[in-house]
């Protein structure tokens, strides 16, 4: 989920790098991947057309901040700590001026509400905090101050050779997107795919195509699926594809796990 487009990528080429199960003692069959957050500066190039395509931006900011976010990358392959100072400039900026109030769901007008009332609520409740052995002390979200923290050092930084490697060693893989995510947005995502580089990529891009998903005939995602990648955009979805459509999800996943067990 999210960041972990870092994590889950790097972590499995490595066990695969590092041999089969009888050398790491990890059975890996698969890797599933919600909403990734993996080539930073390529999918964030994708966010002003997502947000013109759902009547947020207007013709104009469309081509601002497109340009602005070429020169970002531009400046990034020079230099890339002050590369990176203009793409954390550019990416606030483009949030600010889209207006929108959850950049996790464009469709909300509540503003992070699992923060408030999902993980963090459930977490500070009494009777966990007893559970967990801290009723003297109470949680709070630190996503803001880390991000900010990784953006000098991991976040903008690409791992898609890492998917690619997973992809050309035949590893199951499946991808889901939120059509109604901006943080991570699915046009960004979609290119990030067609972009790594592994031995079905041809084929992939070319002959695989765009197929619906149908579920008690009710569409409900649109997916390409080409060996051992299945790529899956769900529409009515945000960051949180499995809050967003559970039923869904789980229809997705427990497939995959099954396919690849």
């Amino acid at each position: 989920m999210s960041y972990a487009g870092h994590y889950i990528p790097a972590i499995c080429a490595l066990l695969l790098k590092q041999g089969d199960e009888s050398r790491t003692g990890v059975s890996l069959r698969g890797a599933i991947m919600v909403s990734p957050w993996t080539d930073a500066l390529l999918q964030m190039a994708h966010d002003a057309w997502f947000l013109y395509e759902n009547d947020i931006f207007g013709a104009i900011q469309l081509i601002r901040y497109t340009i602005e976010m070429w020169i970002c990358r531009v400046a990034a392959a020079v230099s890339p700590r002050y590369g990176y100072t203009i793409c954390a400039q550019v990416e606030d900026a483009t949030e600010d001026a889209s207006g929108v109030k959850n950049i996790y769901n464009i469709k909300l007008k509540e503003d992070y509400v699992w923060e408030k009332k999902g993980l963090i609520g459930l977490f500070n409740r009494s009777d966990v905090r007893a559970q967990l052995g801290v009723s003297d002390r109470y949680f709070t979200v630190v996503n803001g101050s880390v991000r900010e923290h990784l953006r000098w050092v991991d976040y903008y930084l690409p791992y898609t050779d890492y998917v690619a490697y997973i992809l050309t060693r035949k590893l199951p893989t499946l991808v889901l997107f939120g059509k109604l995510d901006l943080a991570c947005d699915w046009r960004g995502g979609v290119h990030m795919i067609e972009s790594a580089d592994w031995d079905g990529r041809n084929g992939f891009n070319e002959e695989a195509r765009w197929e619906d998903v149908i579920m008690n005939g009710t569409r409900y995602a649109e997916q390409k699926v080409w060996k051992n990648l299945r790529l899956v955009v769900v529409l009515e979805a945000g960051h949180l594809v499995e809050r967003d459509q559970p039923v869904l999800s789980e229809k997705l996943i427990t497939e995959f796990i099954r396919e690849t067990s």
